[in-house]
């Protein structure tokens, strides 16, 4: 079967990579943590790969792929898959396409089968074809909407003009709706061969019948040698480019992009370090200088694209349109500092570790270590990829990264858009001047170099012998309550402190305050500041963060198992003695002061909001999370101190903890930390419940955007209600690939790219809704099918086969889920602090399968009420009825 093959996963720690007859390479990694599999298929053709003529064609296979075969029908391969519990999806990039599926490991067969029989027995129906090309005309219109894809896209094809890198993923419009089925297949039958994909299998299962399997199932895919045409080269960029974009928005977004280097480059890893020095955590350069302390962005964030071909090194922002001028220049201002003056080799070492932290993050799941496995060797022909990587960037010093910002960093190799509003003057050589005026301001006398320290070893990534399961739970004698899930299969640790709280806690008066002062908990304590708070935590690979939900407030943290001591040392500080300082309100406040303006620019949550304002009229969750420009504004540090005074009680008070540490060691830390809060009596809060609508209410929102989107919905069931999982069990029969909604909507209608379905219990009443994204000529034909469907689903509740695939589904999903320490804790966290239990999480599947047809029926005619529903429409020339 092979002609090359490393050792036995099962003998080794090691991947296994071998390569059958037909070329196919195939990459193997036991990881016996969690009773899952993942599977997933990359093919060495993405959109740089297209001619014009084929732009489009890479993701277009991404979602004809799946859409039958000879033995599978329209829909039937999602079915299966979420029938057995599991999950399946696709992404296309400039360079590869992926088929990806995590499945439980008793249908690894299955598993294999199906992405076996997808990508070498698709068969490209011609009315499917069709259909599809409606829905990725549907994607590319839901992603035009977004000013930070249009800016991001902007910006690509002003720096790319040779090179492919420059067209966008999703296609030409004109090319997909000229396309014939003939030009698909012969671009099928050009990449899709043996030689040009790999497959990749991580989790739970064994080596020589899996082998043999993979020989069965995918040995006859076609060989054979590749002819692919030989890429555009992109010209050295030797003058400074500038693009300013216009459209019907309130903010203003910034993308800037210096060339860069190829995967395989050595600059790559120290391009790596620089962009987290610059633009990672809130310690970061532009988080804490730009965004921070000169409050001229409320959002920034630093990238690097390195690939089969040199890409980009990228900066994005959101601010204010009046003060577009000054945030382009501090930003540049910043990054130009990097290539006059050595970063301090605190920053160095902090992103060296934050980087090894990023890697043992990723092998807390079974697809997060295959889908590295599988990348690595599509890009590089090798399982090493990420050791090879890891040892640069241990070796990286100061030196050479001053070297490296000097050769990317200069005004003639950047291309810088932005995107303003349409009557905003602002014109392309301004952009131009102030980057000179930004790189000449920049000194560019030399500081001292320290000698560079050696290279730390990068730590072995996974490693699981015989995995602690212990799952425990303890009551301080004050009352608060502590739950702790014991796991050791990776180095990391997880925690979550919970009261009850959140949005519910609100009032029309002081909306935002939940979520403003979860937000300030992080930003400094009374002995220390914000940015060395922000440089203890990142110093030690963490990060911690405010949580605010629906019903619950509090702090989460990740810590690398070594450091849980003290990172749990900064979580107690951090809700035991928020400073709440004045100045740090006022750059927080008008953080979320721009995130509030750029909700308005985002259809898909402008009819969210106006959805629950008209289901909760009278009740805190109608309220938006994130508060009001007028309420933000009446709220200061005395207001959060005394809000969170009131939360802050033993009593109220839930810590979960899961990862890589003993139940007995975490709970005397907790004891050390927070044994001495005195208890007091906690009431907890009461408030009526929300009444249904009287009538079928329509609302409606004029934005200008190329997709109307809808809202239909109804109240829901209570938090712990006997209907929970029945409801949970109808949601999963409509959601999903598989699910009805997304079948007869999108598969077999072509009336949108998003579909689904959500259910939200509340403390007094949740809701119930549908979500649904289209054309606005194809609107009322959309609002209409999406009520025949709930018609439907009134009259033909699911049962029998139907019922018996979402139960799978729903169970599968959720075990998914619980992958992951953070999700662990939270689940525990939240299930215990609402009284569900801390355990809620483990019987899930058993109560999830006694659900019956009856039952299932009764939430149908109980929740689903066509006649006292909200009916919500956001898109261009909507107007309420």
């Amino acid at each position: 079967m092979a002609k090359t093959r490393s050792r036995r996963p099962d003998q080794s720690a090691d991947p296994a990579l071998l390569t059958l007859s037909n070329g196919l390479r195939v990459v193997l990694q036991q990881a016996r943590f969690s009773p899952v599999v993942s599977l997933s298929a990359w093919v060495g053709v993405g959109s740089a790969d297209e001619s014009p003529a084929e732009a489009g064609l890479a993701h277009l296979h991404e979602h004809m792929i799946f859409k039958g075969t000879a033995r599978r029908g329209v829909g039937q391969i999602a079915r299966e898959v979420e029938g057995a519990g599991g999950e399946i999806n696709a992404f296309t990039s400039y360079d590869h396409t992926c088929y990806y599926l995590t499945m439980g490991r008793d249908d690894l067969e299955l598993g294999l089968d199906i992405l076996a029989d997808a990508i070498g027995g698709a068969t490209f129906d011609a009315d499917e074809l069709r259909k599809e090309i409606e829905v990725v005309l549907e994607e590319i219109r839901l992603y035009r909407d977004l000013p930070q894809y249009h800016v991001s896209e902007g910006c690509w094809g002003e720096a790319f003009r040779a090179h492919p890198y420059g067209k966008p993923i999703l296609g030409d419009p004109r090319v997909l709706r000229a396309l014939k089925r003939g030009e698909l297949l012969r671009f099928y039958r050009k990449h899709y061969r043996a030689p040009n994909l790999v497959l990749a299998v991580a989790g739970d299962f064994e080596w020589e019948p899996t082998r043999r399997l993979i020989a069965k199932l995918f040995g006859a895919l076609p060989g054979g040698p590749l002819r692919a045409a030989p890429r555009p080269v992109e010209p050295a960029q030797t003058h400074n480019r500038s693009l300013v974009m216009r459209d019907p928005i309130r903010q203003a977004h910034l993308a800037l992009a210096w060339h860069g280097v190829s995967w395989g480059d050595p600059a790559a890893a120290e391009l790596d370090l620089l962009s987290l020095i610059l633009g990672h955590g809130d310690s970061s350069r532009l988080e804490h200088r730009v965004k921070s302390m000169k409050r001229l962005v409320h959002e920034v964030t630093t990238q690097v694209f390195s690939s089969r071909d040199p890409g980009l090194f990228g900066i994005e922002a959101s601010t204010n349109p009046e003060l577009i001028r000054e945030a382009y220049q501090a930003v540049l201002a910043e990054t130009y500092q990097l290539s006059a003056n050595p970063v301090s080799e605190e920053e160095l070492e902090r992103a060296k570790l934050n980087i090894e932290a990023a890697f043992i993050g990723k092998r807390e799941t079974a697809s997060g270590i295959g889908q590295a496995l599988g990348y690595s060797v599509i890009l590089s022909g090798g399982v090493d990829l990420e050791r090879r990587y890891l040892e640069r960037v241990l070796a990286a010093d100061r030196a050479g990264l001053r070297r490296t910002a000097e050769r990317f960093f200069t005004h003639a190799n950047l291309t810088a858009t932005v995107l303003v509003p349409s009557d905003f003057k602002l014109q392309p050589r301004e952009l131009a001047q102030l980057s000179r005026q930004a790189r000449q301001a920049v000194t560019s006398a030399a500081k001292p170099v320290a000698k560079a320290k050696k290279a730390a070893v990068a730590p072995a990534l996974i490693g699981c012998a015989g995995c602690r399961r212990r799952l425990k739970r303890a009551v301080l004698p004050n009352g608060i309550r502590v739950i702790v899930q014991e796991t050791d299969h990776a180095p990391l640790v997880a925690i979550r402190t919970l009261s009850l709280g959140g949005l519910r806690y609100e009032t029309a008066a002081n909306n935002g305050i939940a979520n403003l002062t979860a937000q300030m908990l992080t930003r400094g304590t009374a002995r220390l500041s914000a940015i060395t708070f922000a440089k203890i935590v990142e110093g030690m690979a963490g990060n911690m963060h405010g949580i605010s939900g629906n019903n619950s407030i509090g702090v989460g943290a990740e810590f690398l198992s070594r450091d849980f001591d003290r990172g749990f040392e900064l979580v107690a500080e951090a809700m035991r003695e928020p400073a709440f300082r004045s100045t740090e309100l006022a750059r927080k406040k008008q953080e979320i002061t721009g995130y509030i303006r750029d909700k308005l620019d985002n259809p898909s949550q402008v009819v969210r909001d106006l959805f629950m304002r008209t289901l909760f009229p009278a009740h805190p969750y109608g309220l938006p999370m994130l508060g009001s420009e007028e309420t933000l504004r009446g709220l200061d540090a005395e207001a959060l101190r005394l809000h969170w005074q009131e939360l802050l009680c033993p009593a109220n008070l839930v810590i979960a903890i899961a990862g890589d540490v003993s139940f007995e060691a975490a709970l005397a830390r907790i004891e050390k930390s927070f044994g001495d809060l005195p208890a007091r009596p906690f009431a907890p809060l009461r408030l009526p419940p929300p009444q249904p609508p009287a009538g079928v209410v329509r609302v409606a929102e004029t934005l200008a955007k190329e997709q109307t989107h809808l809202l239909v919905g109804f109240l829901g069931s209570r938090i712990g209600s006997a209907d929970e999982y029945a409801l949970h069990v109808l949601n999963a029969a409509l959601s999903g690939q598989g699910g009805r909604l997304f079948l007869e909507l999108r598969d077999r209608r072509h009336l949108a790219y998003s579909v689904f379905s959500f259910v939200r219990e509340g403390i007094e009443r949740g809701s119930f809704g549908v979500y649904l994204g289209t054309s606005p000529q194809t609107a009322d034909e959309a609002l209409a099918a999406l009520l025949e469907q709930l018609e439907r689903v009134i009259s033909q509740p699911p049962a029998g086969r139907e019922l018996r695939w979402a139960k799978r589904y729903l169970i599968g999903s959720h075990q998914l889920d619980m992958q992951t320490a953070g999700s662990v804790a939270l689940t525990m966290g939240l299930n215990e602090l609402l009284d569900l239990g801390y355990r809620a999480h483990l019987l899930l599947a058993d109560r999830v399968r006694k659900v019956t047809e009856k039952q299932i029926a009764a939430v149908v005619r109980k929740y689903l009420t066509l006649e006292r529903m909200v009916v919500a429409r956001v898109g261009e020339g909507e107007r309420a009825d």
